[in-house]
């Protein structure tokens, strides 16, 4: 597979349509991959470039957010239970 850079600005002023991630002829698996690739032309077809910017946008802040959240909850893990443990009330 070939790798195109998504920018999530969109402001490249290229389309995203054309910043996809595309199988090159010298896969073998290529056949393969070919009516994923038209169902998804034929979704993509009912956004306007407007659209598909935002999707993308919201697509790669959500992502950063999860990464985000994800090292705040294993930091949480890896404390040490004295530090875990402030501000609950004490168990009785």
């Amino acid at each position: 597979m070939k790798s195109i850079p998504f920018e999530a600005t969109g402001n490249s002023g290229c389309s995203i349509r054309s910043r996809i991630q595309v199988p090159t002829a010298e896969n073998s698996r290529l056949p393969f991959y070919v009516p994923m690739q038209e169902a998804m032309y034929k979704v993509w077809s009912g956004y306007s470039e407007v659209e598909l910017q935002l999707l993308l946008r919201f697509a790669n802040e959500g992502y950063r957010a999860v990464l985000e959240a994800t090292e705040k909850l294993k930091g949480a893990i890896d404390a040490p239970k004295e530090t875990a443990a402030r501000g609950r009330p004490p168990r009785r």
